[in-house]
């Protein structure tokens, strides 16, 4: 396998993870990029897994091109973010294997959206792939990835794989894909859907793609319209757009349904709708399913999921308990959502008994462990340590845990210091103010970092719950909205922010600030247009406001306001000279207005400021050079 650049080192980690990968060369022309993986600090190296340390890697210094017209059997190509169609058209013919090639988003505003200019990079960029090219994004702010030679990875190639065997095969192992249902969930567009993006006039987003992929899918996949497997294949790509939370989710589960009316596709629609926040119309279809099969357990378990969502646990677990019927493969998925339940509310005992009972499902092994570590300590008749002990060893195992490279020595300092956290938030009052405070954000810390959601927005609440005797101090108000709003509670936030902002934190913008975010993240943006300008109005002026700038920029772009978004980045610019996001923002919205030369001006500056490895780096440099060549 080849890379071309280094960059932060994460495509080598990524690739030198996966067995298959015997040998790995890297090209990298920038000195200083070498020489900082090589410092005995190594910023990357947290997140790399040090991939210069590894004997398989060979790195060379030097341009790419003379590497590539030299040849060379490598198996895959890797290029860096935003090539050159020339260097793409010399990988191409350089490996009888894949090109994998990265489309980096551009500039991000505040509210997430990507400065995405991807029909005219795609239109450069198909001729010199080749016509064997398919397209993967794996969600929303992620770089779109095209896989050129690719016939070997075509989606009716990987339709039969997935009936066939449960695994991938090496190509697919060595580029981290391990299953096929990775490959075709991921899939967005093949070579007829790319061209037709690239003339067509759908919109410059990859939501605008892999929405319109979704509905040429099952023609791509070419099967029949009455092949059997044809609904079970869309309603298992639905469920993977799905855990990505991808737009296709619900084009594809609506293709599965229009292919069979059974319980699975009518489930699989309601989860996509939920996704989208349309709650009656995905329990309506739950329901559907279960009427035309009672004991179908993945409806219950969706019914479920949503009562623990709208804080009606008991519901969840009356279904979930009259639904066991005994048979031990059939109740796993049940007895390891009553265990959620059962830790949700502390019955540790219980989340023990139905963590086990769930055998070998997912990670109830490690739950059942957690659990009953918990049991134990709920059985301690003392208590050794202190409170503010206890406090003090949890925040330390969450760090050590951050900094752990061993993924099941970090799982360990997680578990316990999850399990301080948690016996500490039953007796909260245990606690000075200040370290209530302290409880509630490591509380939001280990929420962060827990990759199941029903426990994470659990944990999202128990810190909210902490914090509420503090909430009359407006930081610490900012801090449980937040914290509300994750745990599924947004409307409480927001009465609680409109409380506090018409309150003891009217003259403090962070309040106002927080409240915008939170209308702006509802949907909400005249409301949060208003409240990022009263931030402003009653702040001092600071260059802290350079966030609310680009907040309110981003809203602005959002309604089609480009003139008064350029002087809310403008007003930014001044309150924050040399803030990178502000000029790379500022520049891509003069380009946008057709100011050449300002969005230049802009983008020169920020690439003065700009730290080597700002992610945003590599996209201005490659914008700049367009319009250099313009001119």
């Amino acid at each position: 396998m080849l890379v071309l650049g280094l960059e932060a080192g994460v495509s080598a980690g990524a690739a030198l993870a996966a067995p298959t990968v015997e040998a790995l060369a890297v090209v990298e022309p920038d000195a200083g990029v070498v020489a900082a993986h090589r410092d005995p600090g190594d910023l990357f190296g947290a997140a790399n897994g040090r991939p210069l340390a590894d004997p398989r890697l060979s790195l060379v210094q030097a341009p790419a091109w003379p590497r590539l017209r030299a040849g060379g059997a490598w198996d895959v190509v890797l290029t860096g973010g935003d090539p050159a169609p020339r260097t793409v058209a010399l990988a191409r013919a350089a490996t009888g294997g894949l090109v994998v090639v990265r489309l980096d988003p551009g500039p991000a505003g505040p509210d997430g959206q990507e400065a995405w200019d991807l029909r005219a990079r795609l239109a450069a960029l198909l001729p010199a792939l080749g016509p064997d090219v398919l397209a993967f994004w794996p969600r929303r702010g992620a770089p779109l990835v095209l896989v050129a030679g690719a016939g070997r990875l075509s989606p009716e190639r990987v339709a039969r794989r997935l009936r066939a065997a449960p695994v991938a095969g090496e190509r697919l192992a060595a580029l981290g894909l391990r299953r096929p249902a990775d490959v075709v969930g991921l899939c967005v567009a093949g070579p007829v859907g790319l061209s037709a993006f690239v003339l067509g006039g759908q919109g410059d987003d990859p939501v605008a793609l892999a929405l319109r992929a979704a509905e040429s899918l099952p023609e791509t996949l070419a099967l029949p319209d009455d092949a059997p497997e044809r609904a079970g294949l869309l309603a298992l790509l639905a469920e993977e757009a799905g855990r990505r939370r991808a737009p296709t989710a619900l084009p594809l589960a609506r293709a599965a349904l229009r292919a069979a009316r059974t319980p699975e596709t009518l489930r699989v629609v309601g989860d996509a709708l939920l996704l989208e926040g349309r709650r009656d119309e995905a329990l309506a279809r739950w329901r559907e399913a279960l009427a035309l099969d009672p004991a179908s357990v993945a409806p219950k378990l969706s019914i479920a999921a949503m009562h623990q969502q709208e804080q009606r646990p008991e519901e969840a677990r009356r279904l979930l308990e009259d639904a066991l019927e005994g048979d031990p493969a059939r109740d796993a998925p049940l007895r390891y959502a009553l265990g959620q339940l059962a830790m949700g509310r502390g019955d540790h005992a219980a989340a023990r008994e139905a963590f086990l009972a769930a055998g070998e499902l997912g990670d109830a092994a490690e739950r059942a462990a957690l659990a009953g570590e918990l049991l134990r300590r709920d059985a301690r008749p003392e208590r050794r340590l202190g409170a503010e002990q206890r406090l003090a060893a949890a925040r330390l195992q969450l760090e050590r845990a951050e900094l752990e490279r061993d993924e099941a020595a970090a799982e360990r300092l997680r578990g316990d210091a999850l399990a301080g956290l948690l016996e500490l938030a039953d007796r909260p009052d245990e606690l000075p103010d200040a370290g209530r405070a302290e409880l509630g954000r490591l509380l939001a810390r280990a929420a962060g970092a827990e990759p199941l959601a029903p426990v994470r927005a659990h944990l999202y609440r128990r810190a909210a719950d902490v914090l509420q005797p503090l909430d009359g101090e407006p930081a610490l108000a900012v801090e449980r909205a937040v914290a509300l709003h994750l745990g599924g509670r947004t409307d409480e936030a927001e009465a609680l922010l409109s409380r506090t902002a018409g309150g003891a934190g009217a003259r403090v913008p962070q309040v106002h600030a927080a409240l915008g975010d939170l209308l702006a993240a509802t949907g909400r943006r005249e409301a949060a247009i208003a409240a990022y300008e009263q931030a402003l109005a009653v702040g001092p002026g600071s260059s802290a406001d350079a966030t609310i700038y680009l907040s309110l920029a981003g809203l602005h772009r959002q309604l089609g306001r480009l003139d008064r978004a350029t002087r809310a980045l403008e007003a930014a610019d001044r309150a924050a000279p040399g803030h990178p996001e502000v000029l790379a923002n500022l520049g891509t919205i003069y380009r946008e207005q057709g100011r050449d030369g300002d969005a230049l001006a802009a983008w020169r500056r920020f690439l003065e400021v700009a730290p080597p490895r700002h992610p945003l780096r590599a996209r201005v440099e490659a914008a700049v050079r367009r319009l250099e060549e313009r001119r």
